[in-house]
């Protein structure tokens, strides 16, 4: 939805809509500034998004909103009130059967990066043992979510479920003049295989270098589409020379899939190097 509403920004602004320009990590044009503010008691984000808004009204997109509810901090959800004052807040949330949502987010856990106040980022966790974790316990109780959102923040809250058409719920609630109802899927799962052995380099405390390393390699063999895969090859190349020969594919090759076979022994070598990673048999 992220992409959508940023492609169709000239759209929205004809409209009397301002979808503000912000990229967040993995090249996501999301409004992930307002999360980080927020956490840290701060709302400088907000107050910058309205004041370039003017009269128009205001669109801003991050699921950390829910994902972060819990840990905003007095401090910082009584400025976001402040900064809002005079203004009607709604919140559009889309929620998934719940089995379906814990199996996307737990598989969003395994690639996740490592951030220290989340520790369930770039987990080891069986699937059992995640459902059983209190943060997403918590997340997992959608009418106290959606309860807990609307006082917290102050707002309206507009509900829709994924397995609907969400999309069209949205343009319908907000008075969006957009006619396209469908949005490419941007976050087709990786293959499960994939999914357990980036749990057991987790495991094992292999850095997120060459976390990133495997990601692109097997977003690249299976063309996958994977929004924070998609971008793990250039996260992977910025670690150094080294790195970015083992990913880049050699001119003249017509199939990517020539190189496979090659690529993986050559990953394998530097993995084996760190006496930190394991790599299953």
């Amino acid at each position: 939805m992220q992409h959508w509403l940023h492609a169709n920004t000239s759209t929205l602004a004809e409209a009397g809509f301002h979808y503000p320009l912000e990229i967040a990590a993995f090249g996501v044009p999301k409004h992930q500034s307002i999360v980080t503010d927020l956490r840290a008691g701060r709302c400088n984000s907000l107050r910058r998004y309205i004041s370039q808004a003017r009269d128009k009204t205001l669109l801003l997109s991050t699921e950390g909103m829910t994902n972060h509810l819990y840990d905003f901090p007095a401090a910082g959800l009584k400025k976001f009130s402040k900064a809002l004052s005079g203004r009607r807040l709604t919140a559009f949330v889309v929620l998934r059967e719940p089995r379906a949502w814990l199996r996307s987010y737990y598989i969003q856990a395994i690639l996740n990066p490592r951030i220290p106040d989340v520790d369930y980022y770039a987990t080891a966790l069986t699937l059992d043992e995640f459902a059983r974790h209190p943060r997403v316990i918590a997340l997992l109780d959608q009418p106290q979510l959606t309860a807990d959102l609307a006082h917290r923040l102050g707002c309206n809250v507009v509900v829709a479920q994924y397995e609907a058409d969400w999309l069209g719920r949205f343009c319908s609630a907000f008075s969006i003049p957009i006619s396209q109802t469908e949005i490419p899927h941007a976050n087709k799962s990786p293959p499960r295989w994939f999914i357990e052995l980036m749990r057991q380099f987790n495991a094992s405390g292999m850095a997120d270098s060459k976390r990133f390393a495997w990601q692109g390699l097997v977003q690249r063999m299976t063309r996958g589409s994977h929004t924070m895969m998609r971008d793990a090859t250039e996260q992977a190349m910025e670690e150094g020379a080294e790195l970015s020969d083992l990913l880049l594919v050699k001119p003249g090759h017509q199939d990517e899939f020539e190189l496979a076979a090659e690529q993986i022994d050559r990953l394998l070598d530097f993995v084996r190097a760190d006496q930190d990673a394991v790599v299953p048999a």
